[in-house]
């Protein structure tokens, strides 16, 4: 009797808890919503990666993921409702693991075996392309059925499934050439400010 009205509690408060959550969630503007998910992500890559100019790379794989995002719901006439926007958010999380593969990669080749930036960017295109696309592969057949409607109450599942299914296939057609570019103008900005933070040091040393 006690373990089931233990049970029965914690039922009750999960119900609860969940229903406040989501209450509060689609009281948020689909904008705030997106704009706290993308601070998230900024906020993890700052913390994995030691620096605070990286993680604009990687991010910059989020606004290919939403163009294609945006086609497939125009060309579908999906309505934008709350599980498209949970169908975007889960979208920015694959997309986001994407580019971290290529970046992560390039970093290691560039610091551990001493090659150039250029090198580093192929031999990452190169090595985890496969990857990337198997993993856009298997997400794309295993919400194709949920896309095409197949089900009894695909209300829900379908427009998240569109989404996801567009905006990956879209940035991981972009996503090999933009953020190998990305990375490169990020690189190019972050040594010009740290020579000019180098000049303003130097400068007050001798001043």
């Amino acid at each position: 009797m006690f373990g089931q009205s233990l049970r029965h509690s914690l039922l009750c408060w999960l119900y609860h808890t969940l229903g406040q959550t989501i209450c509060t969630v689609s009281s948020l503007e689909a904008e705030q919503v997106q704009i706290i998910g993308i601070f998230c992500i900024y906020c993890v890559l700052v913390l994995l990666f030691h620096d605070f100019m990286q993680p604009f790379t990687i991010l910059s794989a989020l606004p290919l993921s939403l163009g294609g995002a945006i086609i497939g719901i125009f060309v579908t006439h999906t309505d934008f409702t709350m599980p498209v926007i949970i169908g975007i958010l889960m979208l920015m999380g694959v997309v986001t693991k994407n580019s971290i593969l290529l970046v992560e990669y390039a970093i290691a080749e560039k610091r551990n075996n001493g090659i150039s930036r250029f090198n580093a960017l192929v031999n990452a295109c190169e090595k985890r392309a496969r990857p990337i696309i198997m993993t856009t592969l298997a997400m794309t057949f295993g919400m194709l059925p949920n896309a095409l409607g197949w089900g009894n109450d695909t209300s829900f599942s379908q427009p998240m499934a569109i989404v996801v299914i567009a905006g990956l296939l879209m940035s991981t057609l972009l996503s090999l050439v933009v953020v190998p570019v990305i990375y490169t103008l990020v690189d190019d900005m972050k040594s010009t400010i740290l020579k000019m933070l180098g000049k303003v040091s130097m400068h007050k040393i001798y001043a």
